[in-house]
């Protein structure tokens, strides 16, 4: 198993992902507003991809909307808790990687989640690889990706914004001022 795999799965493995977004107050206000920028974009009935499901706290509440939701998780400890829920909600769950989504043809979904594995993909090229089969049912010109970056670079170290974001970056070198940065993505 490479690197990346062993890290991931080594954390999930310690458990709490099932409770991460009720817990807290902080999990709840991720939850309502990851769930309403989705509203924001979802239509009825729509076939709907989640990409590194986790337990599936996402694709049971949109299919408990309606949706036909395919859910993709790699760590076998989040997906056997996915895969409980998943008959009884009308999910199809799968193991499966960010890298490779392989097993659909494009313009299968209508809409596509990418959240939890960027926090996962340590390379810009996975990363970028991941946007890539992700998007496979959208166009997303170069163009466009570009002015997105640039608009990224210009505020990911933007200090009055950090805390905007759940994804926080924080650095610190000996002898060396630590830099804060934030990911919106």
């Amino acid at each position: 198993m490479d690197t990346r795999l062993t890290i991931i799965n080594q954390f999930y493995d310690q458990g709490g992902e099932e409770e991460r977004l009720s817990r807290s107050r902080q999990g709840q206000l991720e939850f309502l507003t990851t769930m309403r920028y989705i509203h924001r974009w979802s239509g009825h009935k729509m076939n709907i991809l989640e990409i590194g499901a986790g337990t599936g706290r996402y694709s049971r509440a949109l299919a408990q909307e309606g949706h036909n939701v395919a859910a993709i998780e790699l760590v076998e400890s989040n997906l056997e808790v996915l895969r409980r829920y998943a008959a009884a909600a009308n999910i199809a769950a799968y193991q499966g990687d960010a890298l490779d989504l392989s097993r659909f043809p494009d313009e299968t979904f209508d809409l596509t989640l990418l959240l939890g594995p960027m926090y996962h993909l340590y390379t810009s090229s996975d990363q970028h690889r991941a946007l890539d089969e992700g998007r496979r049912d959208f166009a997303l010109s170069d163009e466009e990706f570009e002015a997105y970056t640039a608009y990224h670079w210009q505020t990911c170290e933007v200090r009055e914004l950090l805390g905007a974001s759940s994804h926080l970056l924080y650095i610190g070198q000996k002898n060396h001022t630590a830099i804060d940065c934030h990911f919106p993505l």
